[in-house]
C-alpha cells in the first residue's frame, strides 16, 4: 500500500456564527492521537469515515468572517481551497511503541498558518484534519481539530461514534449513539453582566472577577521582575502516576471524606511546581483545572462544543510546601464540590464581548510564570467505548506544552509490567530535579524522567 490522502464529502450542510463559547479557544488547534494494538481494515475504515461525516459535517467545515465575526460552514465558501481531510501513511516495519507523536499528526494536510498548533487568521482553514498511520503491530488515528467547537469530550464522542459505525459495518440501525448536537453558547449567557463596552472596563472585569489578566501574547507584564533573578535552565520532565499507590493512599483515609484520583494528581503537580527556588513562600499560586460542564448544565455527551470551564483555586506557596498531599487533595475536593455555574456563564458572556471588541483570547492567558498551572485531564472518559472490532486504544497522546503552564493528563500502558498509568509533562528549573526525584521516591505516588 502506498501513502495517500483522501477528500470526504457530507450529504448534510452546517453553519454556525461564533458566540462567546466558540470564541474562547478559536485560535487553538488541538492535536493528538489514539494508539491501538491490532489490525485495521482500511477499506472498512474509509467507508466509516465517509458515513460519520454525514453526522459530523462540522468537521468538514471551513472558517470565514462575516462583518468581523468568525463563522464555520459546510459546504465551504466557493473561493476556499479545500484540502484532503485524511492522510494515510504505511509504516508497517515500525513498532507502535517507538512511534512519535509528531509523526502521526496530519502535517502534510495542514496550512502553514496552523502547523504550530494555533493561528490568529482562520480564513479558509478547516475545522478538522486526520491521519491514519498503519504500523507493524497496530495503528494510530491522529488529528488536528480546532478547539472552538471541540473540547476533549467532543473529540471522544466523535471517535466513539466513528468506531461504532466501523464495528457495525455501517449498519445505521445498529448505531445506538445519539446524533451530535452543537451547543449554542448564547443559551448560557449571564444576562446581568454589565455591558463592558469600554475596553479598559472589560479588562478590569476579566482580571477582578474571572482571573484573566491582559498580557499581549509573547510579552511580559509591566510588573515583571524576572529579569532581576538569576537565570536557571528549565527542563521538561515526564511524570508517570502510580494509580495503585494513589488508590491505596485514598483508601487510607479513615474519614467520610471522598477524594478522587484527580484530587491527588492535582496535589502532586502543585507540590512539584512549588519546589522552585525562584518563588517565595508568601507568593500566591494559581491552580486552574478544566471542568466538563455538561452534567452541571443538564447536557449529555452528544452535545458538541468547547464546554469546559477553568476553575481557579488559589494557594499560598507556603501552604503547598507545608501541607501533605492528602491535605491539599481535600482542599481541591472542597473547591470542586462548592463551585457553581455562575462564573462559567459570566466567562462565556465575557468572551462574547471579547469577540465584539476584537480582542484575542491568547492575550489573556497571562505570563509564563512558575506560579500558575493549567491542568486538563483527558483520562476521565471510558475509552473502552472507542472500539474498532474490539480493538481499543491503549494510550492517547497530546503535544507537550508544559512550558506554557499547561499540564495535560493522559493515560498509557506499561506492557512490560502489564499495568495502566497516567502521565503528564511538567516544566521545572533543572536544579529542582533532584528534590522532585527524592519526593517521588519517598511518596511512591509517581516517577519522573527527563523528557
Amino acid at each position: 500500500m502506498t501513502d495517500t490522502s483522501k477528500l470526504f464529502k457530507s450529504n448534510n450542510i452546517f453553519y454556525k456564527k461564533f458566540d462567546g463559547l466558540d470564541y474562547a479557544a478559536h485560535t487553538v488547534f488541538s492535536r493528538g492521537g489514539y494508539f491501538f494494538k491490532g489490525e485495521i481494515d482500511l477499506e472498512k475504515f474509509l467507508k466509516s469515515m465517509e458515513q460519520v461525516f454525514d453526522e459530523f459535517p462540522v468537521l468538514l467545515s471551513t472558517f470565514h468572517s462575516e462583518n468581523g465575526i468568525w463563522c464555520i460552514s459546510y459546504p465551504p465558501k466557493s473561493h476556499h481551497k479545500v484540502n484532503d481531510q485524511l492522510e494515510i501513511e504505511n509504516r508497517e516495519n515500525e513498532l507502535i511503541e517507538t512511534t512519535t507523536l509528531e509523526s502521526i499528526i496530519p502535517m502534510k494536510l495542514l496550512d502553514e498558518r496552523m502547523k504550530n498548533g494555533f493561528s490568529f487568521d482562520l480564513e479558509g482553514l478547516p475545522m478538522g484534519s486526520f491521519k491514519l498511520t498503519i504500523l507493524k503491530d497496530g495503528f494510530v488515528i491522529g488529528y488536528s481539530i480546532n478547539h472552538s467547537l471541540f473540547d476533549q469530550s467532543s473529540m471522544y464522542y466523535f471517535f466513539k461514534y466513528l468506531s461504532m459505525i466501523y464495528s457495525n459495518n455501517g449498519e445505521n440501525e445498529k448505531v445506538t449513539l445519539k446524533k451530535p448536537i452543537i451547543i449554542n453558547g448564547q443559551d448560557f449567557y449571564d444576562r446581568d453582566q454589565p455591558s463592558l463596552t469600554d475596553l479598559q472596563n472589560f479588562r478590569d472585569y476579566g482580571k477582578q472577577f474571572l482571573g484573566y489578566t491582559y498580557t499581549p501574547f509573547g510579552s511580559s507584564s509591566g510588573d515583571d521582575t524576572s529579569s532581576e533573578k538569576p537565570k536557571i535552565e528549565n527542563i521538561t520532565i515526564k511524570v508517570n502516576f502510580n494509580l495503585i499507590e494513589i488508590e491505596n493512599l485514598i483508601k487510607s483515609i479513615i474519614t467520610d471524606c471522598y477524594l478522587s484520583t484527580n484530587d491527588i494528581i492535582h496535589s502532586i503537580i502543585i507540590k512539584i511546581l512549588s519546589m522552585n527556588e525562584s518563588i517565595s513562600d508568601d507568593e500566591e499560586f494559581r491552580l486552574r483545572y478544566t471542568c466538563n460542564m455538561r452534567k452541571r448544565c443538564n447536557l449529555s455527551e452528544e452535545h458538541i462544543g468547547n464546554f469546559g470551564f477553568q476553575q481557579n483555586l488559589l494557594f499560598k506557596v507556603s501552604d503547598i510546601k507545608n501541607k501533605s498531599i492528602l491535605e491539599l487533595a481535600k482542599i481541591n475536593r472542597k473547591d470542586v464540590s462548592e463551585f457553581t455555574n455562575d462564573n462559567f456563564f459570566k466567562t462565556i458572556t465575557w468572551h462574547n464581548k471579547m469577540q465584539t471588541l476584537k480582542e484575542l483570547p491568547l492575550n489573556y492567558l497571562g505570563k509564563q510564570v512558575p506560579t500558575i498551572t493549567n491542568i486538563s485531564n483527558w483520562t476521565s472518559f471510558d475509552y473502552n467505548k472507542i472500539s474498532f472490532d474490539g480493538i481499543k486504544p491503549f494510550t492517547i497522546k497530546a503535544p507537550c506544552i508544559a512550558s506554557y503552564n499547561v499540564n495535560i493528563i493522559c493515560f498509557d500502558y506499561d506492557f512490560k509490567n502489564d499495568k495502566k498509568f497516567f502521565r503528564t509533562t511538567i516544566y521545572i528549573p533543572s536544579n529542582s530535579f533532584n528534590q522532585i526525584n527524592n519526593f517521588s521516591n519517598d511518596s511512591k505516588l509517581f516517577t519522573i524522567e527527563k523528557s
